[in-house]
């Protein structure tokens, strides 16, 4: 996006803050101005490579594993490759993922072995996606959310950011504060999503430095599931979810190519069960080498299966059938005997 309409944007948002500071009134434009620059700020490095490293851990437990990512996005095409260590120091015991999303299909596999080998072994098996747009776009976000989707404004809302969902649900501003030196606005929606409180920040192209998701009841998981449907997979029929919390807040940003990007942050989701049972994650992420707006090869976003290797095709699961990557799509194989 060129300079100049950030500038624009900039002064529009400025000019907007002080009316509110002034008159205590705002108005349903002045908070839809303030999330459609907040999407368009994160719209705006949806073509990016960076590596990271990812912390995630069980609240209460003590954890020394790390995942290392090196991602390439280039809006609905993905490439993660991933080091998962169960310890940092220990080499010997590593996983290697590597998903791709290209133009037709996603393809994930998995191999184990030593730090200096894990890369080069050839996979068992794989899986394999076919999806219209919408699907694909809710798988790429939900690998994303893995590796810290929260910098890029994704937290629980499906493949929407949550600045657009927040836009579309009756949007207030609750109030402008400062912490720590930075000027936030924080706006709240009742959304079927849930209730989604966002902090925003006006001097950083109204990027979302913290947020706060909050579901139970009829509120949607995914898609059209409810969170009190039986088909919620993430609530077990025998003890069922009341309610899942998502917070997050983004700890450093830095301006880059005439917009803003989150550098690192940190994210805690939190669930509670109908029999009373508690259960929280905490996850940190941190980037590095970030490179916006990178020139990109097609064949990059293409999946190295090997040909041959059986897969799972997720979207033609049938027990009387097996299918095999041919190097370019999966193929039918052989039928299962009885």
């Amino acid at each position: 996006m060129p300079k100049c309409e950030f500038a624009n944007n900039w002064f529009v948002v400025a000019i907007l803050v002080a009316c509110v500071l002034v008159t205590g009134q705002v108005s349903a434009a002045d908070v839809h101005a303030i999330l459609e620059l907040a999407s368009k700020t994160y719209a705006t490095f949806d073509s990016v490579k960076y590596r990271a490293d990812y912390r995630c851990r069980v609240v209460g437990q003590p954890s020394k594993s790390v995942t290392r990512i090196r991602l390439h996005r280039h809006f609905d095409l993905l490439d993660i490759k991933s080091l998962s260590f169960h310890d940092e120091k220990d080499e010997t015991s590593v996983r290697f993922n590597r998903t791709t999303f290209g133009r037709r299909f996603g393809v994930s596999y998995q191999t184990s072995g030593h730090l200096n080998e894990v890369e080069g072994l050839v996979p068992k098996t794989g899986f394999v996606s076919e999806n219209d747009r919408e699907l694909k776009r809710l798988s790429l976000v939900s690998f994303m959310v893995q590796y810290g989707g929260w910098l890029d404004g994704y937290l629980g809302t499906s493949q929407h950011r949550l600045s657009e969902i927040v836009a579309k649900s009756n949007p207030r501003i609750v109030k402008e504060e400062v912490v720590d030196g930075l000027r936030l606005i924080e706006v709240e929606a009742t959304t079927r999503y849930g209730r989604i409180s966002i902090w925003v920040s006006p001097d950083e192209g109204c990027l979302i430095r913290r947020g706060i998701v909050r579901k139970s009841g009829n509120d949607t998981m995914l898609l059209n599931i409810r969170f009190d449907s039986p088909e919620n997979p993430m609530s077990p029929l025998e003890n069922p979810l009341t309610s899942w919390v998502g917070e997050f807040s983004v700890d450093s940003v830095s301006e880059r190519d005439g917009g803003w990007i989150a550098d690192s942050g940190t994210a805690t989701i939190s669930q509670v069960h109908a029999d009373g049972e508690k259960f929280a994650r905490a996850c940190k992420v941190v980037r590095k080498e970030v490179n916006v707006k990178p020139e990109f090869a097609e064949y990059l976003f293409e999946s190295d299966l090997p040909a041959g290797t059986l897969v799972v095709f997720t979207d033609q699961l049938n027990s009387e059938v097996t299918y095999t990557w041919d190097g370019i799509q999966p193929i039918l194989s052989i039928p299962v005997q009885p």
